[in-house]
């Protein structure tokens, strides 16, 4: 509903006072109960439209692109690392991590443990970060997966959790109630790209073309020709 416009008042100087308009108009307050929310959702919007044309005009890379598929190259599995969620809950956290670790067992990439990953030489990880805006009705969700591991410096030193790897960012905005159903519904695929880059990268031989070795004979049973059999009847 809009109010109707309040009647211009007189300064004690006598000049008008400004006439603030109703509720929409250029000239409301944001100190205006509701105009900070008003404020809040606008510039919302605003960055949605931006992004989404942004998404069209400059689309994701193909799927598989080799530069940094061929990072993954040599590496004997993938340990799983989700960041803390601000903003989020504890359980949020635990499921994204059973989440994670079930598509990688799934596709039959090993899940490393903790000392696996700081014995292993590449320390690869698969990682996971979301972030949520504050807690109101509306509430904007990223979501980012990479895969880290340590790399060689020009210097010849090492460096430790270096992202070679990682999916488009997925990004949105959600109802409080079921924020957490829409975030696990966008890192679904992108999982799904992390394993099948994996799998390229590390393409599994079929038990059936898998090179087996020759059955070695005991040198002690002798080889008896049976008996040779007539063809004559009786």
């Amino acid at each position: 509903m809009f109010s109707r416009p309040r009647s211009p008042t007189r300064r004690d100087d006598g000049a008008l006072a400004p006439l603030h308009l109703p509720y929409g108009g250029p000239g409301r307050p944001l100190t205006e109960p509701g105009g900070a929310r008003e404020a809040d959702g606008m510039r919302l919007t605003i960055v949605l439209v931006v992004g989404v044309c942004l998404l069209l005009a400059f689309p994701a890379e193909a799927d598989g692109d080799d530069l940094y598929r061929d990072t993954l190259v040599g590496l004997p599995g993938l340990a799983v690392v989700v960041e803390n969620i601000s903003n989020g809950s504890d359980a949020l956290r635990d499921e994204i991590s059973v989440m994670a670790e079930l598509a990688l067992r799934s596709a039959g990439i090993r899940v490393l443990t903790r000392d696996e990953l700081i014995r292993s030489p590449a320390v690869a990880y698969l990682y996971v970060r979301v972030g949520l805006g504050a807690p109101r009705a509306m509430q904007i969700y990223t979501v980012e997966v990479e895969i880290r591991q340590s790399v060689t410096l020009a210097n010849g030193r090492r460096a430790y959790g270096a992202s070679t790897w990682n999916a488009p960012n997925s990004f949105g905005i959600a109802h409080e109630a079921s924020i957490n159903a829409v975030i696990r519904q966008s890192l679904a695929p992108m999982l799904d790209r992390a394993c099948n880059d994996f799998l390229k990268a590390n393409p599994r031989t079929p038990p059936s073309l898998k090179p087996t070795s020759a059955r070695k004979r005991d040198p002690k049973i002798e080889e008896v020709d049976p008996e040779p059999v007539s063809n004559a009847q009786p």
